[in-house]
């Protein structure tokens, strides 16, 4: 009963914790999308619809929103528009897990559109059926558009499990030795409030995250931006 009613209580912050942030995006100079994604594959995935996108609605949504005068960066270049309170309008293409189709759907059009774009990888994951392969990932690293950061190791809810330091360091390290070069970002597995406590974030930041990624649905704006290790993300479905 106890549980169930801080679950309840949880989705109430969240909600109030969104709109909050969503009217004071509205207001101020800052104005970008942190957009995440899992699956792109015109297959049918027996997931949430928000984590599978066909290729084609991926496209076309880039696509859009260059239309619509957004500029695509790098998490590195997101931070110095937020510190800079820069007008620029700009979006971030994230992914999470990393499933292969990420190497063999996605990264094809971020190429040829010329998109920044991050890979959130749950390194217990990779090399397994369907998600990336170590090849792959370092193929992909070796672009200069792509950003790799951590996912934790397997892919848990950090709040719930007595090693989530473990975990947060674990991926960096694993994704360091194997890339050769620092890991700076992260995001949150699930990422909802209840996911991701006080202690875990300060977690992240002690391990040397520069900042942290979560799934509350909001834009990046000057409010959102002072939240550096539980930065919002936003699902696109077209």
């Amino acid at each position: 009963m106890i549980k169930k009613l801080k679950h309840y209580i949880d989705i109430v912050i969240y909600l109030i914790h969104r709109t909050y942030w969503n009217i004071m995006a509205r207001f101020g100079k800052v104005h970008g999308l942190v957009l995440m994604y899992h699956y792109i594959t015109d297959e049918h995935i027996d997931t949430l619809a928000s984590c599978q996108h066909t290729a084609k609605v991926f496209e076309s949504t880039l696509k859009r929103l260059k239309d619509e005068g957004y500029s695509f960066v790098s998490i590195k270049e997101m931070i110095e528009l937020c510190d800079a309170k820069s007008t620029k309008k700009f979006v971030v293409v994230t992914f999470d897990d990393i499933m292969d189709d990420v190497y063999t759907k996605a990264f094809p059009i971020l190429k040829r559109l010329n998109i920044p774009f991050a890979l959130f990888v749950a390194t217990g994951l990779m090399d397994t059926e369907k998600y990336i392969t170590s090849a792959h990932l370092k193929e992909m690293d070796n672009n200069e558009l792509c950003t790799v950061g951590a996912h934790t190791v397997n892919h848990c809810r950090l709040s719930e499990v007595p090693n989530s330091k473990e975990e947060l360091l674990g991926s960096k390290q694993q994704l360091e030795a194997l890339l050769g070069h620092e890991i700076d970002y992260l995001a949150y597995p699930y990422g909802w409030r209840c996911d991701v406590s006080k202690k875990v974030k300060e977690e992240a930041k002690e391990v040397g995250y520069k900042c942290a990624f979560g799934t509350i649905q909001s834009p990046i704006s000057e409010v959102s931006a002072r939240s550096r290790f539980y930065l919002p993300r936003m699902v696109m479905m077209k």
